[in-house]
């Protein structure tokens, strides 16, 4: 049927047409290509942008996309708002609304992108990394994709970050602390709201975030006179310049640090990395530091399949437990964002649905010392093969 045939077709159909399809920058190219389909849309556009809106992004992340988009909206300064915002959030509300417009719908998409590109980019980093090719069983895990949870999975923990983020960015030095929530309102409004694994989750994709972020700009850090003096220095910050800034861009959001990972220059990278300097934010490693609210959290009961913490699946929950070491459970309700695990958590090692781990083993899974001694030889063979340094 030709475009002109499409226009034609009864607006019953037409408004059909609208809801099925699968984001909302096909809609709006739709809409604005399309007189007929403008005057469907304009006639049911509360109908339309929830639908499509539900097309593009998946239900198990909707929640965390609505909640994350409301904490970006809140009143900026307004300590009340923040308070108010955390008295009533769960990791594990429902869905309460979707966008009725598609100017916020746009929003959304936006955001879900950005979640999207880098939940993606790390899964398949994990799954890609492994020395062997072929289709061998011990090769099995590392070819099959990410499975609907898994991806789901490690959605939400790129949303809890930029939630995390939304909530303390500051766009100025915090002179006025009134307007601050206090270390104790983020430990018992946010991070006691989640499972230990979860806050694993969360840390994985903070320090995913971080690697990017090195590769992109620690050639620019390495003057830190010059970059020293762009920022807003904490004087009782005793972290190093490289890894102050890489916070900053985080603490202004998922866009800017996509933005800034994929700059192709020195020059325009070096235009985006300055301008994170006005953030001046808590960043989510001190939120994950025990030490940072001296021992404001709480047991949050370790069993994974009673409400709220249920997953769809016991990955998770195995894979953290299984590095406790035996502890007790109110030990282990603390046990999360510790140094002697950063590699666990490059490989994700809380995101993985138990099917992938039972199939990779005990021996198997990437984050074990011979898996990463073979992950790392085998690289290093590659890079020979090409002739790199």
């Amino acid at each position: 049927m030709s475009p002109s045939g499409l226009c034609l077709l009864p607006a019953e159909l037409r408004l059909c047409i609208l809801k099925a399809l699968p984001d909302t920058a096909s809609l709006r190219s739709l809409i604005l290509a399309s007189s007929s389909f403008y005057r469907s849309y304009v006639d049911a556009a509360s109908l339309v942008v929830p639908a499509v809106v539900r097309n593009e992004i998946p239900a198990s992340v909707l929640p965390h996309a609505e909640a994350t988009w409301a904490a970006s909206r809140l009143p900026p300064r307004s300590v009340a708002s923040l308070r108010a915002f955390l008295a009533d959030y769960s990791p594990y509300r429902e869905l309460r609304s979707l966008p009725l417009t598609l100017t916020e719908a746009l929003e959304w998409s936006r955001l879900h992108d950005h979640v999207r590109h880098f939940a993606d980019d790390f899964g398949h980093s994990v799954l890609s990394s492994h020395p062997s090719h072929g289709e061998s069983e011990a090769c099995l895990p590392y070819i099959r994709p990410l499975s609907d949870a898994e991806a789901a999975r490690f959605s939400r923990a790129f949303y809890w970050v930029e939630l995390y983020y939304n909530l303390v960015r500051q766009d100025r030095p915090r002179v006025v602390r009134e307007t601050h929530l206090t270390s104790k309102e983020q430990q018992e409004g946010f991070f006691d709201k989640f499972a230990p694994w979860e806050l694993e989750q969360m840390g994985c994709a903070r320090d995913y975030l971080d690697r990017k972020l090195s590769v992109a700009v620690d050639d620019l850090l390495e003057d830190e006179v010059e970059w020293g003096e762009e920022m807003n220095w904490r004087n009782d910050d005793t972290r190093d310049i490289g890894t102050l800034w890489k916070e900053k861009v985080m603490a202004g959001g998922l866009a800017l640090v996509r933005r800034l990972v994929r700059a192709d220059t020195y020059d325009e990278r070096a235009v985006l990395l300055k301008r994170a300097a006005p953030y001046d934010s808590d960043y989510l490693t001190d939120g994950l530091w025990d030490e940072f609210f001296g021992g404001f959290g709480r047991d949050h009961g370790l069993n994974p399949a009673a409400p709220p913490f249920a997953d769809e699946d016991s990955g998770p929950y195995d894979s953290w437990r299984r590095e406790l070491g035996g502890r007790e459970d109110r030990a282990a309700a603390r046990y999360y964002y510790e140094d002697t695990k950063a590699t666990e958590r490059e490989c994700g090692y809380c995101l993985w649905d138990r099917w992938r781990l039972d199939a990779w083993g005990p021996t198997g899974m990437p984050w074990h010392p011979d898996e990463v001694r073979r992950r790392r030889e085998g690289l290093s063979e590659a890079r020979e093969r090409r002739g790199e340094p």
